[in-house]
């Protein structure tokens, strides 16, 4: 009787697994060479919100100038450059 039980558990579970499995759509984009799956497209009000975090320049301490100042270094178009900070705030020069 529990060899039948279980044999009959084993049929019911065996064909009733294909319907209770989930298919999932994927949803999948190409850009270039990346592949997104199931990624969402960000609204253009939150791109251009986070466009003005993203286009940024960095600059990096270099020394302390003889006057006081600061000097550090940027680099714009491959090309590092020196400049001189007078005083926290100011412009670079």
């Amino acid at each position: 009787m529990n060899r039948m039980l279980a044999g009959a558990s084993l049929a019911v579970l065996l064909f009733t697994a294909p319907a209770l499995a989930q298919t999932a759509q994927v949803e999948r984009r190409e850009i270039g060479n990346q592949i997104l799956e199931n990624v969402p497209v960000a609204a253009p009000s939150i791109r251009a919100g986070l466009n003005r975090y993203q286009n940024v320049r960095a600059a990096s301490f270099a020394d302390w100038a003889s006057d006081g100042g600061m000097l550090i270094v940027t680099r714009f178009a491959n090309t590092n450059q020196l400049h001189r900070v007078a005083a926290p705030g100011a412009d670079r020069s």
